[in-house]
């Protein structure tokens, strides 16, 4: 079973009602339905925790990407180049830069 394709995004940050403490983000995909809903202690974490889980669907990705790259028994050409680049899109995605 796949998860829901497209694009995730971090949206609102909004804080708890109940306890000001946590803050709830929500992560939506194709900007209209909500996969997640992140909360933290803090809204700087709530929103951390939420980056990282719109990150996942392009982690997956690239992971299985590198997998491929690896298992590959030939010359190692230009695609490795561009696998790293997307790596590193993903963890600069993951860490909010």
């Amino acid at each position: 079973m796949g998860h829901t394709q497209g694009e995730w995004e971090v949206k609102e940050t909004l804080i708890d009602s109940r306890d000001t403490m946590f803050w709830h983000t929500s992560v939506v995909a194709n900007d209209t339905i909500r996969v997640a809903k992140s909360s933290g202690v803090g809204k700087e974490n709530a929103e951390a925790n939420a980056r990282l889980i719109a990150a996942s669907p392009k982690l997956l990705a690239i992971c299985k990407a590198i997998k491929e790259i690896i298992d590959y028994e030939g010359e190692i050409n230009n695609t490795a180049t561009a696998v790293f680049e997307q790596l590193n899109q993903a963890i600069a995605k993951a860490e909010g830069e």
